[in-house]
């Protein structure tokens, strides 16, 4: 139901022409429409702090790109950590791009590719491809072509 809610979100700001199927799905949820990220914050913070990992990654995404809420990398971080300690391979990922470029916390590559091998050994392949950068310029990691190769060849798979 959750996913199901975030997906009509998504399409919803994206195309209105599906705002009347979406409007009755958001009063569903007990939400006005789309437009009421009042209570789709509510709904998701409900869902997350019972340890809902989609809900905490989705607070993530929001949080990390100002939707709804004030821009806020740290709460963005907070939320992604939850969801990937869980085992999100996106939320995982998440956490390795805040830790790569140093939003709201310290620049650390070895936390980064930590993160990003995680979600790459679940099968993601933009993780996957990210792991091959990093062990092919040698950022936070010695430098390794035949290491680099094979990520990126898992990742075209």
């Amino acid at each position: 139901m959750l996913h199901r809610a975030l997906v009509i979100l998504i399409l919803l700001i994206c195309s209105p022409a599906l705002a009347e199927s979406g409007e009755e799905y958001f009063e569903e949820l007990g939400c006005a429409s789309q437009d009421d990220y009042d209570c789709v914050i509510t709904k998701l913070t409900e869902f997350a702090e019972q340890g809902d990992a989609e809900a905490q990654y989705s607070l993530g995404v929001m949080y990390t790109f100002g939707e709804g809420v004030q821009q806020d990398y740290a709460k963005a971080l907070e939320w992604y950590t939850k969801a990937a300690e869980q085992g999100d391979a996106e939320a995982q990922y998440s956490v390795g791009l805040i830790y790569y470029h140093g939003y709201s916390v310290q620049q650390d590559y070895a936390k980064a590719l930590e993160w990003f091998t995680k979600a790459a050994e679940q099968g993601l392949a933009a993780a996957q491809n990210n792991v091959g950068l990093m062990f092919n310029f040698g950022v936070g990691v010695q430098q390794d072509y035949a290491k680099a190769l094979e990520w990126y060849t898992r990742a075209a798979e």
